[in-house]
């Protein structure tokens, strides 16, 4: 599985992302800007046929909890993307986390030819 993960066409969009890691390999993902945090991670682990378990975001639904045994979500919030970065910056409201500078600078090197930025909130 790659390091960049991209669940939307990010071009028009004002996406999610969430910061990860999975069988312990950092992992970013972009997600669809209409989408709540949960559920782009439950669309992202039901493609890679990971089990999770869910618990309740009250009028938002259910989603995965946020650490399952082959996964932990460490960060959450927005995306600004451009040709060679990739801003990360707010925070998640349901899973009340915001952008995890540690797992940023680690998988920073990872992506080729894209630079990761932050801003902690």
């Amino acid at each position: 599985m790659e390091p960049l993960i991209f669940l939307t066409n990010y071009e028009n969009d004002y996406p999610k992302a969430l910061q990860l890691y999975i069988d312990s390999n950092p992992h970013l993902v972009i997600c669809p800007e209409n989408r709540l945090h949960h559920q782009g991670l439950k669309q992202l682990l039901e493609n890679e046929s990971i089990p999770f378990e869910t618990q309740s975001f009250g009028i938002d639904g259910f989603g995965p909890l946020q650490k399952g045994g082959r996964y932990e979500l460490v960060g959450a919030g927005f995306a600004i993307i451009t040709d060679e970065k990739i801003h990360l910056h707010y925070k998640s409201r349901g899973y009340k986390i915001g952008i995890n500078r540690e797992h940023a600078e680690r998988i920073n090197p990872l992506i080729s030819d894209t630079e990761i930025s932050f801003d902690i909130l």
